[in-house]
């Protein structure tokens, strides 16, 4: 994992290297007591031109039993793995995902190849915005100065930032895809429900019109109406049972016209019919210019029968005199 080991005694002497010929880490003033005190070190990210690499030197104390420090094992790493692992998260999103210090410096970055250097730093400015955000997103300049929005990690007890980013541009668009989205489904269901609101209309709210009007003329006397049979369910039901009782009153009508003028004990027509058939002689007279005649009979005696016989007696006299007219 690591492209050199080397051990350095407390005064930074080197001890033994893995790489023949190797000289020894310079480390900076003061390395002896902050490796003692943090148990560990993590030196500055540095771009290698012999090696082409960005390499960061990595270190452990060396100490006695007493905790007395007598030297350091160092390992000089490189971030092709780490670059890897970045690559890995990229090509899950339209964004950029990248390693920087705290002053800016690119360490490792998704888009550049393990042995490539990164070209362009970051602001310093935008990476103290970035670091005091505790991982919120915000927009801020990216390395090429153009807006993004992004946010940003602080890796424990070292000072660098894990920053992912995506492009103003690219995230409001996502935005933009998804607001079109939401306002076609709205679309969509409004038309739905008007179409809902049309074929309810045409299967409930239009049958049940026409039953209505049906029934007024029914009450009105008209039983020429004649609902049209289909659909399905409750109002085809109540419309085929209205066409029903319309027929069985068409059915019903002459006989009840017949007994409204008819007298129930000879079955000769009422007064009733004919008070009618004089109005409409009277205006036949008048229309044609012709008289017409009207011929009255008596039955003699009838009284006198009625009471001395009784009304049974009476009521038989008018069943033969109607029979005989």
């Amino acid at each position: 994992d690591y492209s050199e080991l080397q051990l350095l005694d407390a005064r930074g002497r080197l001890i033994g290297s893995s790489t023949h010929g190797a000289r020894a880490v310079s480390l900076p003033a003061g390395w002896a007591k902050s490796i003692g005190m943090a148990h560990s070190y993590v030196g500055e990210p540095y771009w290698d031109e012999n090696a082409g690499r960005m390499y960061v030197i990595l270190g452990m104390p060396v100490e006695q039993v007493t905790g007395r420090l007598r030297g350091v094992l160092l390992a000089r790493a490189d971030f092709t793995d780490i670059i890897k692992l970045l690559h890995d998260y990229q090509s899950r999103s339209a964004g950029r995902v990248y390693l920087t210090t705290e002053r800016g410096r690119l360490i490792a970055d998704a888009r550049s190849a393990a042995d490539g250097k990164p070209a362009i730093e970051l602001d310093a400015e935008a990476t103290k915005h970035l670091s005091a955000t505790g991982g919120n997103v915000v927009e801020f300049h990216g390395q090429d100065g153009a807006p993004m929005l992004g946010s940003a990690w602080k890796i424990p007890r070292i000072a660098w930032l894990a920053v992912a980013e995506m492009p103003v541009a690219v995230a409001y668009q996502q935005v933009a895809r998804l607001r079109n989205v939401s306002i076609l489904i709205v679309v969509v269901t409004l038309l739905a429900v008007a179409i809902g609101g049309q074929l309810f209309a045409a299967l409930i709210a239009g049958p049940l019109d026409r039953l209505s009007g049906a029934l007024a003329k029914v009450s009105a006397g008209d039983l020429s109406v004649d609902l049209p049979r289909g659909g399905s369910g409750e109002v085809a039901y109540l419309t085929q049972m209205f066409n029903t009782m319309v027929e069985s009153l068409r059915k019903h009508r002459g006989e009840m016209e017949r007994l409204s003028i008819t007298d129930a004990l000879t079955g000769l027509t009422n007064r009733r019919h004919l008070m009618a058939l004089l109005e409409t002689e009277v205006k036949r007279s008048k229309r044609s210019a012709q008289p017409f005649s009207v011929l009255m009979l008596d039955v003699d005696h009838f009284k006198r029968h009625n009471d001395e016989y009784g009304h049974l007696a009476g009521d038989d006299v008018l069943v033969r005199l109607g029979a005989i007219l």
